[in-house]
């Protein structure tokens, strides 16, 4: 390119290059697991709330809340960075291994060609937790998926994806309503739908393959998506691993 031959504006090295592409992707990672500090303080808020309520303790919330937006503002206006802000949400955050038990949990349908085989399903995360929701998918571009979650494990764990033309689709959280997956031998195609039925995320197939099978779920207002379990490893091309041949997702409350 002229670009290139002409100037250094375009010259990357592959090492410096792979370097700034796995800064990006500790940068979603971090967004995400923010999203989820935030969420799971707020439950803790309401929680604390509600207990108070309940016992009948004479506390002023109103006042309180009141204070804590006059310190935000303060805070903003004092230009205090935003790591300090998040000092004690991350002490929080942090107290041990916390984890908030789903009370229901319920799996979407299996693939309908490997309900009567013998496909070895693996479940992902150990733990299910209701603060550990889906929260995006690495997408290889090949038909090959990596499924992520809002505490930053993700499904490259038990299932292998090659890195060759990865895109990362975030999942904003408590947003999921619908989901439509796709397989023909191997998951082909996958969308994710909103309450109002808005496209959140989608992968169309890229290969040309005919959709033979079609799994699809709803979930509730106060459900999430907080695991997978699929056959991982089961599905080996060439070398390349990745590929879904069966995915099931856990939906808690």
């Amino acid at each position: 390119m002229e670009c290139e031959a002409n100037t250094e504006c375009c010259m990357y090295d592959p090492t410096s290059w792979e370097v700034i592409q796995t800064k990006l992707k500790n940068k979603v990672n971090t967004v995400i697991q923010k999203r989820a500090q935030a969420l799971e303080l707020e439950r803790r808020i309401t929680e604390m709330k509600t207990k108070c309520e309940e016992a009948n303790y004479p506390v002023p919330w109103e006042e309180y809340d009141r204070k804590a937006t006059q310190m935000d503002a303060e805070a903003a206006a004092a230009n205090i960075e935003v790591r300090d802000q998040m000092q004690l949400d991350e002490e929080i955050w942090a107290e041990g291994d916390y984890c908030v038990k789903p009370t229901n949990i319920r799996w979407s349908e299996a693939n309908p060609a490997t309900i009567n085989s013998a496909v070895e399903d693996v479940v992902f995360p150990d733990t299910l937790c209701l603060n550990n929701q889906l929260s995006g998918v690495m997408d290889n571009q090949d038909n090959r998926y990596d499924w992520y979650f809002s505490k930053g494990g993700h499904t490259a764990a038990i299932n292998e994806l090659g890195r060759d033309k990865d895109v990362f689709e975030s999942f904003p959280l408590d947003t999921i309503r619908k989901v439509v997956i796709g397989y023909n031998g191997i998951i082909r195609a996958w969308a994710f739908y909103d309450a109002d039925g808005n496209l959140i995320a989608q992968q169309d197939d890229t290969r040309g393959w005919n959709i033979e099978n079609t799994v699809e779920f709803t979930l509730a207002e106060h459900e999430r998506i907080i695991g997978v379990k699929g056959a991982a490893r089961n599905h080996d091309y060439k070398g390349r691993l990745g590929y879904w041949h069966n995915i099931q997702f856990a939906i808690a409350s």
